[in-house]
């Protein structure tokens, strides 16, 4: 039964809102699993289930292997670069000044402003969360 696999799902730190789609069904169940097992750091468990949950993974076209193959391409494809993220920051920084100006006055929902315009961009591949973290020392 795949509620048999709650609990491995949960050892694995899986996001608790995503083990009820990932338990739905057996083949699913035992697909994120075996790819959980055959990843070996190069993708987290987490990041195959969000795989399997948002992006709607079909299992019956794709093997455990080529999943974490592409999952593997997009991570290596991101930009974390800080130099070049900076330079983005501050390029979006400088297109959005009421942005910058709400996030000094405290307005935080502004940060998704210039978080969009630096993956802009970077063409969708920044690093978020180094972007995330350089606005909050440029701007706070």
């Amino acid at each position: 039964m795949p509620k048999d696999y709650i609990g491995e799902f949960r050892k694995a730190n899986i996001k608790e809102s995503y083990i009820p789609v990932l338990v739905s069904d057996r083949d699913k169940a035992q697909f994120a699993l075996e790819a959980f097992g055959k990843s070996t750091n190069l993708v987290s468990p987490m990041t195959i289930a969000s795989a399997i949950v948002n992006k709607k993974v079909d299992i019956s076209k794709t093997t455990p292997e080529q999943l974490i193959n592409s999952l593997k391409d997009i991570r290596s494809s991101v930009v974390s670069d800080d130099k070049q993220l900076e330079t983005w920051v501050d390029l979006a920084i400088a297109d959005n000044p009421k942005a910058r100006d709400d996030i000094k006055k405290g307005k935080m929902q502004a940060v998704g402003v210039l978080i969009g315009s630096v993956m802009k961009y970077s063409k969708g591949k920044a690093d978020v969360k180094k972007i995330n973290d350089i606005l909050q020392k440029k701007l706070t």
